[in-house]
């Protein structure tokens, strides 16, 4: 829930929460409340850029972002394909690792939840009276 200032009042207002931001602390309890998800592999354009981007800077440091995002667009699209090669294997590499990463992650996850699902089954939550 999230409020909106509608004219002099605030009014409730639906707010969509992805997967994550609800998992983000797991109200406070056993799972590392600040782990996250782990960030995204790296295409390999994104690879080669961070890397051609700190040699056009290098050389040319007085440079707008604009004209190193349009030299960079240029070099990489006459780039051969045994060129990009490397690029290509060394992003393939990232998407493993990410896939390892998120699949561990996801397990963790799912144990927090569960065992936090059967405590609370087995009485082990809740307020007492």
């Amino acid at each position: 829930m999230g409020y909106d200032k509608g004219g002099w009042s605030l009014q409730k207002v639906e707010t969509s929460t992805s997967k994550v931001a609800k998992r983000k602390n797991f109200g406070g309890l056993g799972l590392a409340d600040e782990e996250k998800p782990p960030k995204k592999y790296r295409t390999s354009y994104i690879l080669w850029s961070m890397e051609e981007r700190k040699r056009i800077k290098d050389a040319e440091p007085d440079l707008a972002i604009t004209v190193v995002g349009q030299k960079m667009g240029k070099k990489w699209s006459v780039m051969t394909e045994v060129e990009r090669d490397v690029w290509n294997d060394a992003a393939r590499k990232d998407k493993e690792r990410w896939e390892r990463e998120v699949g561990a992650y996801n397990e963790r996850v799912k144990a927090y939840e569960e065992g936090v699902r059967d405590g609370l089954n087995k009485g082990g939550g809740g307020a007492k009276f």
